[in-house]
């Protein structure tokens, strides 16, 4: 069973990601902002992480550049998942080492195929 590490600060998409990929066979952990998600990683292997961009205490783009310089973290999946809009965010996550991005709202085929895709069987 795959583990995903959710990272949203709000609780309806955390709710929502939860069910969706708990149907899915995904075994998923929440983290509501930066600093929680990296205390996550460290202390346990997660197979992907979902990552907002907009959170308290510490941001999406700060954390995907933690999550990079673990070692354990540094290559694990990372899909940016965010309402933030326009090309930079898109620019600044890429060059910080995401694996994929996706706006709120999404399709979750578009995500479930996402995850498919980036975690090895």
């Amino acid at each position: 069973m795959s583990k995903i590490l959710v990272v949203d600060d709000e609780v309806s998409v955390c709710h929502l990601l939860r069910t969706m990929l708990a149907t899915e066979g995904y075994e998923v952990t929440i983290a509501q902002d930066g600093l929680e998600a990296i205390h996550c990683a460290e202390a346990e292997k997660f197979d992907a992480v979902l990552l907002d961009l907009m959170m308290p205490r510490l941001s999406g783009e700060d954390t995907l550049r933690v999550l990079r310089a673990i070692e354990h973290t540094a290559n694990t999946p990372v899909i940016i998942v965010t309402a933030k809009e326009g090309d930079q965010p898109v620019v600044e996550t890429t060059i910080a080492g995401a694996d994929a991005y996706l706006s709120k709202p999404f399709e979750p085929d578009t995500l479930l195929a996402l995850l498919r895709r980036l975690i090895p069987e």
